[in-house]
């Protein structure tokens, strides 16, 4: 089934040109999705009390044109299916009958006490129920990052208290407030993002205190990106700027 939510853009929830942060954008998807969960009777602190937690794997977002601040907006998600070790649900976000958003996810089942991906559960499909069209025109397992990257342009980043979430770790939306800085340090603050891929490779925990965002420029705005340390990279990504 399709999970229907409508949201009010906020003003905390923009920057300074009247448009959605993008860290604000991936929290409306986030909770869309976590309700989705709640609703089909499998709160999130149950999961967790149970051993287990889902963990983001990958994300696409495309934007056909951003949300503005005092716009009414709905987020329509589904669960399109499990093959494999993945879980993968599907967003598309409207501004009346205008689809301003599109968006596409894998998800990882994870066994707490081990820290061990594990396979998902095969009752997911039931409880919430498969819908298999794909809000992009394109497989997100077809797109893959540059884990190697080395950035030409880089920026210390400092993790801050607000940024971790119940398990312990920095947010997952988190890393795109890091991405905004990151572009806003190296392109400027009128850029805008048509597309953009992350991927999830290893939790930030409460002991990092400081990581490095690092860019790489291409063609025809594209761009590759990168959150790392000494230690090894924490999540890499896609980017094409409007």
């Amino acid at each position: 089934m399709t999970f229907q939510q409508t949201r009010k853009i906020d003003y905390f929830q923009t920057a300074t040109d009247g448009r959605i942060k993008l860290d604000a954008l991936m929290r409306i998807l986030q909770n869309a999705a976590l309700d989705h969960v709640h609703e089909a009777d499998r709160d999130t602190r149950v999961i967790i009390a149970a051993g287990y937690a889902w963990i983001l794997n990958k994300v696409i977002l495309d934007l056909a044109r951003y949300p503005l601040y005092g716009e009414t907006v709905t987020v329509n998600t589904w669960h399109r299916g499990i093959r494999g070790f993945k879980s993968y649900r599907e967003y598309e976000i409207l501004a009346g009958k205008e689809r301003v958003a599109t968006a596409a996810s894998s998800w990882l089942f994870l066994d707490l006490a081990r820290r061990k991906v594990v396979k998902v559960p095969k009752e997911t499909d039931d409880l919430y129920g498969v819908v298999p069209a794909m809000a992009l025109d394109r497989d997100i397992e077809a797109w893959k990052p540059n884990k190697n990257l080395v950035p030409e342009e880089s920026m210390e980043i400092i993790t801050r208290r607000s940024d971790y979430d119940m398990l312990g770790h920095v947010n997952n939306a988190v890393y795109f407030d890091y991405l905004d800085t990151l572009l806003g340090n190296q392109v400027g603050d009128t850029f805008g993002v048509r597309t953009v891929a992350i991927q999830y490779n290893r939790e930030i925990g409460r002991q990092v205190k400081r990581i490095q965002a690092g860019l790489a420029r291409r063609e025809n705005g594209a761009c590759a990106y990168t959150f790392f340390d000494a230690s090894g990279v924490y999540a890499c990504g896609d980017i094409v700027l409007a």
